[in-house]
């Protein structure tokens, strides 16, 4: 079982994935839920940040794997450092046993369905923010990325899901943000335009709401993939 959850902010809203409550909705733990960004685990520069590692051990005492999708709240620095990795035929940086960050422009592959994986998104707060302390500047997408998911749309035609952090233009315009239309979403408006698949998650909006019958926005209600 695959579960989606949106926007879970460090110590702030972690709480959603407690047991029983996953338990009383879905009726078991999930294999795997793929977080949709703004995880902020961990959030210090610092390994030994008390908040950090208690977080690292309650999730740590999961019994299923969290595959974040990593958004523009989230230590760079700290994720850039963790050993890399293929998982599950998507390369990875790995942060504990049972905690992956998925690098960009990847396909990820769990019982037998396919996503293309995305994240990032740039922070209309950055200003209230302390550069390399809380906001890094590698929360926006490159050129290089631009690069990249066109290669990859090159081989690839189809998936079964996506899994972002932001959305496409039109889908934000939708929800009312223009103020967070930017690089990434301009990219993410390609993908949705060259990328046949059957449904997209995605978080950074904190809200719950489907539009165009397929793209839905996450934040307090955890989906099951495919519901």
């Amino acid at each position: 079982m695959i579960l989606t959850v949106g926007d879970t902010h460090g110590e702030h809203d972690y709480r959603k994935l407690s047991n029983h409550l996953v338990v009383r909705e879905f009726g078991r733990l999930p294999d795997f839920i793929i977080q949709l960004g703004d995880f902020a685990v961990p959030w210090s520069n610092n390994p030994e940040n008390k908040t950090d590692r208690y977080l690292c051990n309650w999730y740590g005492e999961k019994p299923y794997d969290i595959i974040v999708i990593p958004g523009n709240h989230e230590c760079y620095t700290r994720i850039e450092s963790m050993p890399r990795e293929i998982y599950h035929g998507a390369w990875v940086r790995r942060y504990s046993k049972n905690i992956v960050f998925v690098e960009r422009n990847q396909i990820l592959t769990l019982e037998d369905k396919t996503f293309y994986c995305f994240g990032g998104a740039d922070s209309t707060d950055k200003l209230g923010r302390v550069l390399f302390e809380s906001w890094w500047p590698q929360e926006a997408c490159t050129y290089q990325d631009f690069i990249d998911a066109k290669e990859l749309l090159s081989r690839v035609s189809e998936v079964d899901y996506v899994v972002t952090h932001t959305a496409p233009e039109k889908v934000i315009s939708m929800l009312g943000y223009e103020e967070r239309l930017d690089g990434t979403s301009k990219l993410l408006t390609y993908i949705s335009e060259n990328l046949k698949f059957k449904h997209w998650y995605y978080g950074h909006m904190h809200k719950d709401v489907t539009y165009y019958d397929k793209y839905t926005c996450q934040y307090y209600r955890l989906r099951l993939i495919g519901d």
